[in-house]
């Protein structure tokens, strides 16, 4: 299906009920699908369930319920889609009757000024997100509850209400050269049962809450990560908290944060921090 330049004012929910459906405009500020309709009576979106290899590229899609909602889908590609101003979620991948959503990759989009997340994950297993932003949603840029084993690269969370990235009861993912900044909590996140994750050269600046933060978690490896210019009093470059336990940061840079640069409370087990560096940092 090609879009082609213009608005789309749709009525109801563009469902996609065939498998390797191709879903194409010519770029993501000249096709344009408007829901006009953000209530949870309407429940607008591009919607699929139980489908495999399908292609969404190249458009725009505005004022729904959620952007894109796919539930169960396989194999697929979003990119180059610009979603904002849903009602919930811009674009989320979902599970349906227990099965997963898996193996489908995200790159180049963004989702802006949504009313909860811009993107998020429920339920969803080796999912590659790349090079997408998340901006001025009210909640988190990128939300992960009980996944498994996502790849999150070069992807940016800046000037969401709440988080930058945060997984919660979720294992097994890779997160590389993410940025978060400017968000009014924590850049990025770790929340409890989110275990055996590696986070390799991310950067978290400019947040109003702690740049790193693992609650209640075990088992992650953190390299070569910056946190710097998070403000505010007691606002630290790295917090390890809430029992987390066998978590070990090497060669990461912590500067010039209201707080500590490296915070432990409450920990249990035993973390191991190797070659970090602390500069600048109001407290230590």
């Amino acid at each position: 299906v090609y879009l082609d330049s213009g608005w789309y004012y749709e009525a109801d929910t563009v469902t996609i009920d065939t498998d390797g459906v191709y879903l194409v405009g010519v770029d993501s500020k000249s096709s344009i699908i408007d829901f006009n309709n953000t209530t949870a009576a309407g429940g607008r979106s591009i919607y699929a369930d139980g489908r495999t290899r399908l292609t969404l590229r190249g458009f725009w899609v505005r004022r729904g319920r959620y952007g894109i909602w796919l539930k169960n889908v396989d194999s697929s590609t979003i990119e180059q889609v610009y979603t904002d101003t849903n009602g919930v979620d811009g674009i989320v991948l979902d599970t349906s009757g227990g099965s997963a959503s898996e193996s489908n990759t995200l790159r180049g989009n963004a989702s802006d000024s949504n009313v909860s997340y811009g993107f998020r994950l429920s339920s969803a297993r080796s999912n590659l997100l790349i090079s997408n932003s998340a901006s001025g949603n009210t909640l988190d840029g990128f939300r992960l509850n009980s996944c498994t084993g996502n790849q999150l690269i070069s992807n940016t969370a800046a000037g969401n209400t709440q988080n930058g990235i945060l997984l919660s009861g979720s294992s097994g993912h890779t997160l590389t050269s993410n940025t978060a900044s400017g968000n009014g909590s924590t850049g990025i996140q770790l929340l409890t049962g989110s275990d055996n994750n590696t986070l390799t050269s991310n950067t978290s600046s400019g947040n109003s809450n702690d740049g790193f933060v693992i609650t209640g978690s075990a088992l992650n490896v953190l390299t070569s990560n910056t946190s710097t210019g998070n403000i505010g009093a007691g606002v630290d470059g790295f917090t390890i908290t809430g029992t987390a336990d066998n978590n070990t940061l090497t060669s990461n840079t912590a500067s010039n944060n209201g707080g500590d640069g490296y915070f432990l409370t409450g920990a249990g087990g035993t973390n191991t921090l190797d070659s970090n560096t602390a500069t600048g940092n109001t407290s230590d």
